[in-house]
């Protein structure tokens, strides 16, 4: 059972390594928005073009996504850019000064943080639809409850970015809420996996892998700009996946 149970899963690495849980969700950051100078928004439809404009070219989804229409997104702006104009230091920002004010006045009005991430979210739970039906009911309503304000209370005091190596370390199961989907739907793309396991079983595998890894270590999430945009040891997390499947086999 050994042998044919490696053979399988090595044909997992082959197309696409069931070891990328890296970048598969950006839930998620903002720009270095800071309106410094001639950018400096005047009006509100221009403060939400900027908004909009500085997330596209950061490669957010929320900018970009079909599944946020204009008005979703201009909505999704409206606390942050309502702030932003009735500010009387937005008139002198540079941009060095500028992070760091977009940092406290999220941290200090937490909705206007609060919309944008909800809108990233979303975008990210439809454009990778396939990944988190792996979700349950109860995991993707807790995403959607604690990203943002478990986020926020991790935001650098000078740049709004988000230090996902505290988060992570401090919030395991968030991490591996979306981890575990990841792997689940990696696993399911090998015929061999999802005939020899069921959905429940290549769940476990998926979620004692995660942890497994975080708990040796392997998850670094330096520069990261998501839950799951960081980097994990291929070969080490291999044999974590490969270990745990076997235990599942012989279970």
């Amino acid at each position: 059972m050994g042998r044919w149970l490696l053979k399988g899963f090595c044909a997992l690495v082959i197309f696409g390594s069931v070891v990328r849980v890296g970048g598969a969700a950006h839930l998620w950051r903002v720009p270095d928005f800071s309106g410094a100078s001639r950018a400096n928004p005047q009006s509100m439809s221009d403060c939400q073009s900027q908004v909009r404009s500085a997330m596209s070219q950061a490669g957010l989804p929320a900018a970009n996504t079909r599944s946020l229409t204009e008005r979703k997104l201009a909505e999704a702006f409206r606390p942050f850019c309502k702030e932003w104009l009735n500010s009387s230091e937005t008139a002198s920002l540079t941009q060095k000064t500028g992070p760091g004010f977009v940092s406290k006045l999220m941290r200090e009005t937490p909705a206007t943080y609060d919309a944008i991430c909800q809108a990233g979210i979303d975008a990210d739970l439809a454009a990778r639809s396939s990944t988190f039906r792996y979700l349950t009911k109860q995991e993707r309503l807790r995403l959607r409850r604690d990203t943002c304000p478990t986020q926020l209370r991790y935001m650098k005091t000078d740049v709004p970015v988000i230090d996902f190596t505290a988060l992570i370390a401090d919030h395991p199961d968030l991490y591996v809420i979306a981890c575990g989907a990841v792997l689940q739907s990696q696993l399911a793309q090998s015929s061999l996996a999802s005939k020899r396991f069921t959905r429940a079983q290549r769940r476990r595998i998926a979620e004692r892998s995660c942890r497994e890894a975080l708990r040796r270590g392997l998850v670094n999430a330096s520069g990261a700009r998501g839950l799951l945009d960081a980097h994990v040891d291929e070969q080490e997390m291999y044999a974590i996946v490969l270990r745990f499947a076997r235990q599942q086999a012989a279970a």
